[in-house]
C-alpha cells in the first residue's frame, strides 16, 4: 500500500467523524489530517489559500494527496435569511471552487437538493439540477466548481451527491425524533415529501472504499456519483421507523402524519428526491444497504 494523506475538511460533522471512525477501523490505512471549523475558517478565503498551499508544498512527501470536503452550510432553512447569504455561499460554493484551484484531488459531498423533486422517479447522474432553494442553488454552484474547472481535468475530482444524512451522533432529523419521543411528546410530521434516509457510517464506508480504489488505480472512475441508502420513505415513515426500533415503550399513536402544507418551511424541499444509485455500484461494486437495516445497525 502505498503513503497516501487524507484531508478531511468538517472533520466535527456527522459524516467527518464517521468517516474518522472508519479509516480508524481499517487500521488507519491513510494518514488522516482533520479540520475542524474551529481549526480553519472555511469562510476565511485567505485561511484556506494559506492551508492549501501547505498541503501542497508538502505533497512531495506523500504518493498523493486527498482532500475529503465534508464542510458545508447544512441549515437549509436559516439559508434564506440574507443575513446568512455570506458564509451560505462562502461554504457551499466558494470554499470547492477554492479546492478546485488546487493540485490536489477533491472528494466534494453534495445533496439531492440540487434537483426540484418534481420528476416523480430516482434521480440519475445525467438529469439536469434545478435546486428551487438557495441551499440547494448554493452547493450546484459548488459541484459545477469542480466538474465544470477549465484547467484541472473533472476526473481529478470526484462530486458525490448524497440525501437526508443521519447518524448516531451529531445534529439530524432521527436524533432529534428520538429526543421528542424520550420527553414523550406528541409528534407531527410531515409524510409528503420522499426520498432514502441515509446513514453517515454508511457513507462513510463508501467513501473509504473509493479512496481505496484511488490509492490503487491514482484516478476516480468518474467525476459524479449518487450515494443513498436503497429504499424509500416519507420523513413520517422515517421518524416512526426510528421510534418504533429505538424506544418501543412510544405510544405511536401520538406521531401523527401531516401535509408540507400543514408545515410551512422558509426553503422549498423536493417532494420527491430519491437517488438513484446504479452508478456506484456498477463502477465501484458498492451496494448500498437498505435504510432500514440501518437503523438497526446503529443500535449495535
Amino acid at each position: 500500500m502505498s503513503r497516501g494523506r487524507v484531508i478531511l475538511l468538517g472533520a466535527s460533522g456527522q459524516l467527518g467523524r464517521s468517516i474518522t471512525r472508519e479509516l480508524a477501523e481499517r487500521g488507519n490505512p491513510y494518514e488522516l489530517v482533520p479540520y475542524t471549523h474551529e481549526e480553519l475558517d472555511y469562510s476565511d478565503t485567505l485561511a484556506v489559500a494559506n492551508a492549501v498551499q501547505i498541503w501542497e508544498e508538502q505533497v512531495v512527501a506523500y504518493d498523493w494527496t486527498m482532500v475529503v470536503n465534508c464542510a458545508a452550510f447544512t441549515q437549509v432553512d436559516l439559508a434564506e435569511d440574507a443575513a446568512q447569504y455570506r458564509e451560505l455561499l462562502a461554504l457551499n460554493a466558494l470554499l470547492p471552487a477554492q479546492l478546485a484551484e488546487s493540485h490536489l484531488p477533491i472528494v466534494q459531498i453534495s445533496t439531492d437538493y440540487v434537483f426540484d423533486g418534481k420528476q416523480g422517479t430516482p434521480y440519475r447522474e445525467e438529469d439536469v439540477p434545478h435546486p428551487q432553494s438557495l441551499y440547494g442553488r448554493t452547493k450546484r454552484q459548488g459541484e459545477l466548481a469542480l466538474l465544470m474547472h477549465p484547467v484541472h481535468p473533472a476526473e481529478q475530482h470526484l462530486v458525490i451527491r448524497t440525501q437526508w444524512l443521519w447518524a448516531p451522533w451529531g445534529h439530524n432529523f432521527v436524533r432529534t425524533m428520538l429526543r421528542l419521543a424520550r420527553e414523550g411528546k406528541p409528534l407531527r410530521v410531515v409524510n409528503d415529501q420522499i426520498g432514502s434516509p441515509t446513514s453517515a457510517p454508511s457513507l462513510a464506508r463508501a467513501i473509504c472504499d473509493i479512496i481505496a480504489c484511488y490509492d490503487a488505480e491514482r484516478t476516480f472512475r468518474t467525476s459524479l456519483l449518487h450515494y443513498a441508502n436503497r429504499g424509500a420513505c416519507s420523513w413520517y415513515d422515517l421518524a416512526y421507523a426510528a421510534i418504533a426500533t429505538h424506544l418501543p415503550e412510544y405510544d405511536l399513536s401520538q406521531l401523527t402524519p401531516i401535509s408540507t402544507a400543514e408545515y410551512p418551511t422558509a426553503a422549498e424541499r423536493p417532494a420527491y428526491s430519491v437517488l438513484a444509485t446504479d452508478r456506484v455500484t456498477q463502477l465501484y461494486d458498492i451496494i448500498p444497504p437498505r435504510w432500514q437495516d440501518e437503523l438497526k445497525r446503529s443500535i449495535e
